[in-house]
């Protein structure tokens, strides 16, 4: 029964990163309500099951010329050096305290994308190159830093490849992938070299179930149209973060 609860919410998990791009901040709610695992300890197979969804993804998204490299970069290389300080941060951190940040930071964001909404560069006041990198760069290193200390950085990679790129959200998705698997590796290794352990058959059939639903949500997100999708996205986190914060605080 564990095993069959750990696969379908890794496919609920699969479903959305596909869809989006992004995984964990799904997974962990998922991971601590559903499974019951120690926030930490969420924060860590969220993270195992992101960089390989992330990982396969990133393969075919390259081979289809979808991504956007010099942007990626820009924030994968800063991201591995922010990776290290969050998970370092997190051991200040209960795992009650952990959550609430989660999901104050989640929704946060989400209202940021939706008085935004999809932004095109020819129809916006895009920062010009330079300044450009050095606010990638900057988000990059943040990424790196959320990603070590909520297992969750990769939500912030979309919306700034979208506010500070000017990308459209399906490339900002392709790019934010290998990033996410980059920066995953990071994040992983500060965890496990902090001592933190994966519980082994929760994971394996959590990646199994998350497999599984990837296909389905690249299908669903290919079939809707930019802004649609932004705004699926960043309902879905609005909710999730109402969920956690109604769960942790009442």
């Amino acid at each position: 029964m564990p095993a069959a609860i750990a696969a379908f919410c890794g496919l609920l998990f699969g479903i959305a990163f596909g869809l989006t791009g992004v995984g964990s901040i799904f997974a962990v709610p998922l991971l601590v309500y559903a499974l019951g695992l120690p926030p930490h300890q969420a924060v860590c197979v969220a993270m195992v099951a992101v960089n390989i969804l992330a990982l396969v993804s990133s393969v075919q998204r390259l081979k289809a010329h979808e991504v956007a490299v010099g942007d990626g970069l820009r924030l994968a290389v800063p991201g591995l050096l922010g990776a290290p300080l969050g998970a370092w941060i997190g051991t200040f951190l209960t795992g009650h305290a952990l959550m609430i940040v989660f999901g104050i930071f989640v929704g946060g964001l989400a209202v940021q994308m939706l008085l935004t909404g999809e932004r095109k560069a020819a129809e916006t006041d895009t920062p010009s190159s330079r300044a450009r990198s050095f606010l990638l760069v900057g988000a990059g290193l943040s990424t790196g830093t959320l990603a070590g200390l909520l297992g969750a950085g990769g939500v912030l990679i979309v919306p700034s490849l979208i506010l500070l790129g000017g990308l459209t959200i399906h490339r900002a998705i392709a790019t934010s992938l290998p990033v996410i698997y980059a920066i995953s590796v990071a994040a992983i290794s500060s965890h496990l070299l902090r001592g933190q352990t994966v519980p082994v058959l929760v994971a394996m059939w959590f990646v199994v179930g998350g497999g599984i639903g990837l296909f389905a949500g690249k299908a669903l997100g290919q079939k809707l149209s930019g802004p649609r999708l932004q705004r699926v996205f960043a309902f879905a986190m609005l909710a999730v973060a109402a969920f956690i914060l109604t769960r942790t605080v009442i």
